[in-house]
């Protein structure tokens, strides 16, 4: 069972001024009815778990909240889908809290993708959004001997399409680059309705995935100027359309460089996901 703080008080009569009054409240109800388990979500507190042998607490991701709707559906949905995965009670907690803390910060009744939740864990690795600063670390991986692999594109709503092209990119290089759209770029691409996220949320979640090493914003229609600064050992881009055909292909290949496509996850698209 997994109610807020205010459902406890009204299906106990219990006080929960205290996190001890609350392990008490929600002990008393899960063995009054037999519940193995409480989960109550303490809203900017978090959340714990409570039963006769389990008293465990996690407290709420900093996040900036846009919209609250939805967070407590996303935290039974989290719960469920990792209990079914087979994990323990707590990761499965964890496993929630992170995704209702995605949800939160997206307005109205929001889903999350799983490129996403992958995104929002943190690791080590410095991200580089200046072109500059992206050069000089280049010179750096290149007096390594580390082959360059270079893509792009608007990643607006991180999802498994684009989680498939970025693992397969980075499968055939040493350090890949990944380069985005701007806000202004988008909406001159899309339309005046995108992006749904800004560029510095969407560069900012790239930078924290395992397979892009660094992380740069591009404001032309198509990153050619970047491509030339840079110029990668190898131009990847997903798609279904010929090596020839993609941006800086010309100035790639001329360079002794290489041009690989990779085959689009079947499915899977921002369009699609937004039209759900």
């Amino acid at each position: 069972m997994t109610p807020n703080l205010s459902e406890l008080i009204k299906a106990t009569g219990l006080s929960t001024t205290s996190d001890e009054a609350i392990e008490q409240a929600a002990t008393t109800l899960a063995s009054t009815h037999q519940i193995d388990h409480i989960l109550t979500t303490l809203s900017a507190r978090g959340m714990r778990l409570d039963s006769d042998k389990t008293h465990y607490h996690i407290p709420s991701l900093t996040k900036d909240v846009f919209d609250v709707s939805g967070a407590g559906d996303t935290v039974v949905a989290g719960m469920s889908c990792a209990i079914a995965a087979g994990a323990p009670l707590e990761e499965a907690m964890i496993f929630a809290n992170q995704a209702a803390s995605i949800v939160v910060s997206k307005p109205g009744t929001a889903a999350f993708c799983a490129g996403e939740l992958l995104a929002s864990c943190e690791r080590d690795s410095e991200i580089k959004t200046g072109t500059q600063d992206l050069l000089a670390q280049i010179q750096i991986w290149r007096d390594e001997g580390l082959k360059i692999g270079f893509t792009n594109g608007c990643f607006d709503l991180l999802h498994a399409g684009h989680m498939h092209v970025l693992r397969e990119a980075r499968a055939h290089c040493d350090r890949l680059i990944v380069a985005v759209n701007s806000d202004n770029s988008v909406k001159r691409l899309k339309g005046p309705s995108r992006p749904i996220q800004t560029e510095d949320i969407r560069g900012n979640s790239l930078g924290h995935l395992p397979y892009c090493d660094a992380v740069v914003l591009f404001d032309d229609d198509t990153p050619q100027a970047l491509i030339e600064a840079i110029s990668p050992d190898v131009l990847i881009k997903g798609g279904d359309y010929e090596a020839n055909e993609i941006v800086g292909y010309e100035h790639v290949t001329k360079k002794g460089g290489s041009v690989l496509t990779i085959g689009l996850l079947e499915g899977h698209s921002t369009t699609a996901f937004l039209a759900q």
